[in-house]
């Protein structure tokens, strides 16, 4: 078995196509028959499922896709390292990333370093739509920012990984009328996983602050959008996480900047929805009010390529994930 049997039946395993596989791989497509079938017989072990409609990995194929990708990875890892040490220069890496994604820009470029000692890193500051150019375009290496929709990742082909669960909070005037908490759940701890976070019967929106909210009221607010907080496709990305509340806004004023949206907040003119990265953003006037995480699914996490020839990557980026974890 040789390394070019493994990097062949990776490319396979994510194409399921013999002719898109063998085009990405540079080769034609009887070799890479050739070469598959070679490695199925080696392990004595079945690894795809084919017929004339299609190519499935087997529950083994599977299984050794997993463990041959670690294998690569720590290959061309240890491949990057020697050719640092004989050459005497550092690893050099770049990375694109959006606003949302400088809270946890800090812990991403510690990790990396702590991995690759020396490493050389390039920052761009790049919206959504930016990265995904750059990306295509061999500009960056890395994108860090809010991952994108599936079928850009299947049209791209680029990988992700979730490193950060965004936190969201309800920025209200001090005028705004909440009502404390004071059924049954006044005793539960609120960061207690089991308290109740909507309660569908009275329309309610039950905060990780013990705060009620009615969803009526907020059904009927103007709500801020501060471009700034959500880059490209604005409005789109502020409904999708209202959409995971049961609200609909009786309106949208869209800004640009996040001080904006919490100047016209404190005169009552709105209500708008903060992340975490603006949350020290202090206002006189402004109240705020966390979402609890369950109701809202917003990942930030980490974009590459799938053919950027650095297979580490994927090592780099888990290693990257597990030390956010450790440390959060």
């Amino acid at each position: 078995m040789e390394l070019r049997h493994l990097k062949y039946f990776i490319v396979l395993a994510e194409e399921l196509h013999f002719r898109r596989a063998a085009e990405r791989l540079g080769i034609a497509q009887p070799p890479l028959s050739k070469q598959i079938r070679d490695l199925e017989l080696e392990l004595e072990v079945k690894l795809f499922e084919r017929n004339q409609q299609r190519v499935l990995l087997t529950k083994a194929g599977k299984v050794f896709l997993k463990e041959v990708r670690l294998v690569m990875a720590q290959v061309n890892i240890a491949v990057t390292r020697v050719q640092q040490a004989h050459q005497g220069g550092a690893a050099k890496i770049s990375i694109g990333f959006s606003t949302p994604a400088q809270q946890v820009l800090a812990k991403v470029l510690a990790s990396l370093e702590n991995f690759i000692p020396k490493l050389q890193i390039s920052l761009q500051e790049l919206n959504g739509l930016e990265q995904l150019a750059a990306l295509r375009g061999n500009k960056i290496d890395l994108a860090l920012g809010y991952l994108p929709d599936v079928t850009l990742l299947q049209r791209d082909k680029l990988e992700i990984k979730a490193i950060h669960s965004e936190k969201f909070y309800l920025a209200v005037s001090e005028q705004y009328s909440i009502q404390p908490l004071t059924r049954e759940f006044d005793q539960l701890d609120s960061t207690a996983k089991d308290l109740p976070s909507q309660d569908q019967d009275s329309g309610e929106l039950i905060t990780d602050s013990k705060i009620v909210l009615s969803v009526n009221t907020l059904n009927s607010e103007t709500f801020i959008l501060a471009k700034e907080q959500w880059g490209d496709f604005a409005e789109i990305r502020l409904l999708e996480v209202l959409n995971q509340i049961n609200i609909k806004p009786g309106k949208i004023q869209e800004v640009s900047k996040m001080e904006t949206a919490l100047s016209l907040v404190a005169q009552n003119l709105g209500v708008t929805i903060v992340n975490s990265a603006f949350y020290s953003f202090k206002k006189s006037g402004v109240c705020y009010v966390g979402l609890q995480k369950s109701l809202i699914k917003k990942d930030i996490g980490l974009i590459w390529r799938k053919d950027s020839g650095l297979e580490s990557l994927e090592k780099i980026v888990g290693s990257i994930k597990s030390e956010l974890l450790e440390n959060s």
